[in-house]
């Protein structure tokens, strides 16, 4: 999106990709939740446990902050347009 933005674009495909955006967003939130029901009910000891939410809070965070990334694109293209 970024790209897009920085060679001229349209708000179509601006708000086509950052759609499909929401869309990799929300699937990312269902994998999330099923690796955290899946850590808390395997075999994992205390410490790995902790280091693995850890890390599954990490990747939801980037996850997050592509997302806001798309919605800042689209408010640009918005506010140009």
């Amino acid at each position: 999106m970024v790209k897009q933005l920085r060679g001229g674009t349209t708000m179509d495909k601006i708000q086509e990709a950052n759609d499909r955006l929401q869309y990799a967003e929300g699937e990312a939130d269902k994998v999330m939740l099923t690796l955290l029901k899946d850590l808390y009910n395997g075999p994992c000891d205390a410490k790995e446990l902790v280091i693995l939410q850890k890390t599954f809070e990490m990747m939801e965070q980037a996850v997050d902050r592509c997302r806001n990334a798309g919605n800042i694109v689209v408010r640009i293209v918005l506010k140009h347009s």
